[in-house]
């Protein structure tokens, strides 16, 4: 599915196959829940992928799809820095919280 590490393998070994998920070129992501007979597709507008695995965590939050375990697991997937050319952290990808 993907490299060690990434969020479609953390993802799966976090809710313990609750949740499939594939990420696509130009910031798309696929995703299956198959005991709610859910699917959920992801565009990130821009095609820059930094913000996918912030926005799709985030979105399985508001769904309640993501245990207290499941989310402590995924940590800082939650939050992606923004790096310059230098290396040097100039901003962060949060979600939007009003």
């Amino acid at each position: 599915m993907s490299g060690t590490g990434q969020l479609n393998e953390r993802l799966v070994e976090a809710t313990d196959g609750r949740v499939l998920m594939k990420v696509g070129a130009e910031g798309f992501l696929a995703a299956f829940v198959p005991d709610q007979g859910l699917g959920i597709a992801l565009k990130i507008a821009d095609g820059n992928p930094r913000a996918r695995a912030v926005g799709f965590l985030a979105l399985l939050g508001e769904l309640n799809l993501l245990d207290d375990d499941a989310a402590r697991q995924l940590g800082g997937m939650f939050e992606e820095a923004v790096v310059d050319s230098m290396g040097k952290t100039v901003g962060h990808v949060r979600p939007y919280r009003p």
